[in-house]
């Protein structure tokens, strides 16, 4: 099987334990007089099994991304600064400012290292690294055999 779809079934089994926990979650415990431990049971059994697949096929995807954990790291690393740089202050200049306290108006001046063309060009930057890295990614998953 292809590498794309491994990763199809492990989101699938993702889905299935988190859908298996809730049932255990909502049956384990109740009146004893609608209590059925054989399907709880099955459930533990079935949340096991579903487990144990979910840790093989990881194992093999793991196994089969080794070469491209480079690629996988940057490309996560990048992304985490496409969420960080739009939240940077860019503030910069003379500001007029409200004391809440006290209703002042205060002249503040503020000084700022990235202007937000500065921040606007990096994450353009960034999101093309992305965006390559991920063609990149996606040519490997789509060629690789697990």
């Amino acid at each position: 099987m292809k590498l794309h779809k491994a990763l199809k079934i492990k989101n699938r089994i993702i889905g299935d334990i988190n859908r298996i926990k809730g049932l255990i979650q909502r049956d384990n415990s109740k009146k004893s007089d609608k209590y059925d431990a054989v399907a709880v049971s099955g459930y533990f059994v079935e949340l096991d099994q579903s487990i144990d697949a979910l840790i093989s096929l990881k194992s093999r995807i793991q196994i089969a991304t080794a070469p491209i954990s480079h690629k996988l790291l940057a490309m996560a690393e990048y992304k985490g600064q496409l969420t960080w740089y739009p939240d940077l202050s860019v503030k910069d200049g003379t500001y007029e400012e409200t004391n809440y306290r006290t209703n002042a108006v205060v002249t503040e001046q503020w000084a700022a290292y990235f202007t937000q063309d500065m921040v606007d060009a990096k994450l353009v930057f960034l999101q093309k690294k992305v965006e390559a890295l991920q063609d990149e990614i996606d040519e490997h998953n789509a060629t690789t055999d697990i």
